[in-house]
């Protein structure tokens, strides 16, 4: 991997994470299950935008705003490690129908975003 790549996914890891970050910082305490939630959601369709607009690993397209874009920031923008935990202590807590649920519907909401926003990359950007 060039050295170029390596540092246009620092550059992009380091808004992304920065963008989380402020994001569950400045919502409520209550609200950080659903702003994990809403931060994947956008970083899945973002990833699914790019790659179905030509974007994606291996094209001529991406061999720049790739690395940046997909990798660097939506991969620092969303958190599988945070919706982990939250689940399992939803789980710990006797709470497993919240923990079900979430995992649900995280699962379900990003597969959604991230194929809805493919379909429409390749159709508007062939």
């Amino acid at each position: 991997m060039p050295l170029r790549h390596l540092l246009l996914i620092a550059v992009g890891g380091a808004v992304g994470t920065s963008v989380r970050w402020l994001t569950t910082d400045l919502s409520a305490a209550e609200h950080h299950v659903t702003a994990i939630l809403i931060l994947n959601v956008i970083g899945s369709a973002l990833v699914g935008l790019m790659a179905g607009a030509g974007f994606g690993p291996g094209t001529v397209r991406s061999n720049l705003v790739w690395p940046l874009v997909a990798i660097g920031f939506s991969g620092g923008l969303t958190t599988y490690a945070t919706f982990a935990v939250q689940v399992a202590s939803r789980l710990d807590t006797d709470r497993t129908t919240a923990g079900l649920s979430l995992s649900f519907v995280t699962v379900v909401a990003t597969l959604f975003a991230a194929g809805t926003a493919f379909s429409f990359g390749r159709s508007r950007f062939p």
